[in-house]
């Protein structure tokens, strides 16, 4: 999981949003329910590859749909611009919105997403400590 959390800190929310879509719009043939860290459309073409893991797919998957019950509009808005690629103004054309306010929902979703993001790498980073906080299954001594 340090790897997606790499990923995370150097490409950013964004990024990680962008990648969540391909994964998302795979084919349905392609989930064969490998292991998590499978990237298994890294097999695909350069432009297309999928560079994070179905673990962090599906946490942000499910936050997506927790913000839904919260607020709809912000997941309406994060699902038409990621997963369908319409642009800001489909967006807002979509969702009967001035192109301004659909760009502060689509703002304030990742915003949201972004900070679920921090929480989801701090508590993996916890995971793998001991009760001392020395990192587990290092090698490294203390």
């Amino acid at each position: 999981m340090s790897a997606m959390r790499e990923l995370w800190q150097n490409f950013g929310t964004i990024w990680i949003l962008e990648q969540y879509a391909r994964w998302a719009n795979m084919p349905p043939e392609i989930h064969l329910g490998l292991p998590k860290a499978s990237n298994f459309a890294g097999m695909s073409a350069r432009e297309t590859r999928v560079r994070i893991d179905d673990e962090l797919a599906g946490f942000i998957h499910d936050s997506i749909n927790e913000l839904g019950v919260h607020i709809p509009q912000f997941k309406e808005a994060l699902n038409l611009f990621y997963l369908k690629n319409r642009s800001i103004s489909g967006v807002a054309r979509e969702m009967g919105l001035a192109r301004p306010k659909a760009t502060a929902y689509l703002q304030s979703a990742e915003s949201w997403l972004d900070a679920r993001l921090y929480e989801f790498f701090k508590k993996q980073t916890i995971r793998y400590r001991d009760s001392t906080g020395c990192k587990i299954n290092t090698g490294n001594s203390c």
